[in-house]
């Protein structure tokens, strides 16, 4: 059983039209007039532990609608939904404590407080201990950057500081499921602080003219995936494989007895070319004692899974793949970008000015000393050192000790 099970979700609205003016408002008062809104219609779906999905439509297609009613917000006008085991409309306390709703246009933060107010308000709201939540909060940190965020008025953030913090105070209390709705100004920021390079992304695209706009602004896409290399799939097969489940209620209604050898047919064919089929939108043809049948997208569930080496998305003819091994030369890249953000933040809380040059001490773990090395020039570069030695910091310097990645580090400053 999935973590969330959606089962023929509709939800409708009865809207009320007025016609513009005093009479059109008069009028609307005795005799109102009212159309009918499909906002969710008649949608199922399965979401295993571990899964990340993404809902993809124009404005009003439905999906704020049916996070809002995953999370319990609204009631279906039809349907089953269940959620960690739970009918969400219910909103009971122990359903509400494992989930987490973060929505662009909507706030928790308290806007004239620093966002760290409102972390200590929902620690005490999810009793989190100390020890949980001082770790988390570490760890968030580490993701996100939080450091020079949090001790600021929320109204002073960017919109896109700001959407860190939302999501940090939403994660707090380790939910085991994260809707997100509408955050595209926190994507590019958020994201930034995920400084592990990658090999290679690939792609595999619907059409000739998608192929050749990858090709010709792969190093845009390089730099915004934080890959080395940006290329096409020879196939989408190289990267994911596909399975095919006849699904017994809709087979089973439409075909009744015959069902079973249906299923029998279908599992028996090809589950790639069957599902290729489907996921275009066309329907797959089936030979049953010199009877054929057509067999529709919505009667067959299409399951994709990554290959060895591979994170895959997959939406309709489109496949986007990262290469998720990482090679010696990779980790301490990543290494190295990640001792670069310490010592910007320690170049911030020593309120240096932005030109300014400085001078860094460096004690580190062998792994990361080894990394440093590697990279000298890039870490020189970006944090305007002028010289970078291993050595204690002198005792009047500001200085941090940290760790990361199972390194340890600590890194003083002087200005030039």
């Amino acid at each position: 059983m999935g973590q969330i099970e959606v089962d023929h979700l509709c939800k409708y609205y009865d809207v009320h039209q007025k016609e513009p003016g005093f009479s059109g408002s008069l009028r609307s008062f005795f005799r109102r007039k009212y159309f009918h809104v499909k906002a969710v219609d008649d949608i199922s779906f399965g979401i295993e532990p571990g899964e990340m999905v993404g809902f993809l439509g124009p404005n009003g297609a439905g999906k704020t609608t049916t996070l809002k009613v995953l999370s319990g917000l609204l009631f279906p006008t039809s349907g089953r939904v269940e959620v960690l085991g739970f009918t969400p409309h219910e909103r009971r306390a122990a359903y509400l404590k494992q989930f987490t709703l973060v929505m662009g246009q909507k706030n928790q933060l308290i806007w004239d407080l620093p966002a760290i107010e409102t972390f200590l308000v929902n620690k005490a709201i999810y009793e989190i201990p100390d020890d949980q939540y001082q770790m988390t909060l570490k760890e968030l940190d580490d993701l996100l950057e939080l450091a020079p965020l949090i001790k600021k008025q929320v109204r002073k953030l960017s919109l896109g500081e700001r959407m860190k913090c939302e999501l940090a105070a939403a994660l707090l209390h380790r939910p085991r499921v994260l809707f997100l709705d509408e955050l595209p100004e926190f994507r590019r920021d958020a994201l930034e602080g995920l400084r592990q390079p990658l090999e290679e992304a690939a792609f595999s695209l619907g059409n000739v003219s998608e192929r050749k706009a990858v090709e010709a602004f792969a190093d845009l896409i390089e730099d915004e995936l934080n890959v080395k290399t940006v290329r096409l799939l020879d196939a989408s097969t190289e990267a994911v494989s596909h399975s095919v489940k006849p699904l017994p209620k809709q087979l089973g209604q439409k075909y009744g007895n015959k069902f079973p050898a249906l299923q029998k047919a279908i599992l028996a064919m090809n589950a790639e070319e069957v599902a290729r089929a489907l996921q275009a939108g066309g329907s797959v043809r089936v030979l049953l004692n010199g009877d054929s049948y057509d067999i529709l997208p919505d009667e067959v569930e299409v399951k994709a899974q990554a290959k060895e080496g591979f994170a895959v998305a997959e939406e309709g003819a489109y496949v986007a793949a990262l290469v998720t091994e990482l090679t010696p030369e990779l980790v301490q890249e990543g290494l190295a970008r990640e001792f670069v953000r310490r010592v910007q933040d320690l170049r911030k809380s020593a309120n240096l000015d932005v030109a300014d040059r400085i001078n860094l001490f460096v004690v580190a773990s062998d792994s990361l000393k080894s990394a440093i090395e590697a990279h000298h020039d890039y870490i020189t570069s970006e944090t305007l050192a002028l010289t970078l030695g291993f050595a204690e910091p002198p005792a009047e310097a500001p200085l941090v000790e940290d760790g990361f990645d199972g390194e340890k580090v600590k890194v003083g400053l002087v200005k030039a």
